[in-house]
């Protein structure tokens, strides 16, 4: 059953994402809760968001769309189509040995997209958005701030989580 294991959704913001040997990615440049700039507009020669959705086993993704928005702009958005969905399911079934059964109450399907700007401008302070949107709900990932460093601790405080 589901209803213990909810659908989750993560993102981390960094500089650049690297594929390593052995089935690792390494993280540059990780950002906690906001990117300060020394001025606007700046020019950041890359910026990449690694976005992490998890479903329960018993629910998997119909459809999942990765979305980052820029304040209300979409500025960058990846798709994944039921047959792509499907075959990461099939991948992510774990393996068992003869006569054992499934317990997909008990599993969880992950999947990972790493999306790139490059390059990417910032002309005035924003926040930055993540949702993943599904066949029956849009999760939220939170709000990231893009400042200016003489701005003050008040540019990057909100109500709703940096990025949860």
């Amino acid at each position: 059953m589901s209803a213990g294991n909810p659908r989750f959704f993560d993102v981390i913001v960094c500089d650049d994402v690297r594929e390593e040997l052995g089935n690792k990615r390494s993280l540059m440049g990780i950002y906690e809760n906001a990117i300060v700039l020394d001025a606007f507009p700046a020019l950041l020669p890359r910026l990449c968001f690694v976005m992490k959705a998890r479903t329960p086993g018993d629910r998997p993704f119909e459809s999942l769309t990765f979305v980052v928005k820029r304040d209300d702009e979409v500025i960058i958005q990846t798709e994944l189509h039921s047959e792509q969905l499907a075959a990461i399911a099939r991948e992510e079934a774990p393996s068992l040995p003869d006569g054992a059964s499934p317990e997909p109450a008990d599993s969880a399907i992950k999947l990972t997209a790493v999306m790139v700007l490059s390059p990417i401008t910032f002309e005035k302070p924003c926040r930055l958005r993540f949702r993943a949107i599904t066949e029956s709900e849009e999760l939220r990932g939170g709000n990231f701030f893009v400042t200016n460093r003489h701005a003050g601790p008040k540019a990057v405080r909100s109500n709703e989580p940096a990025v949860s």
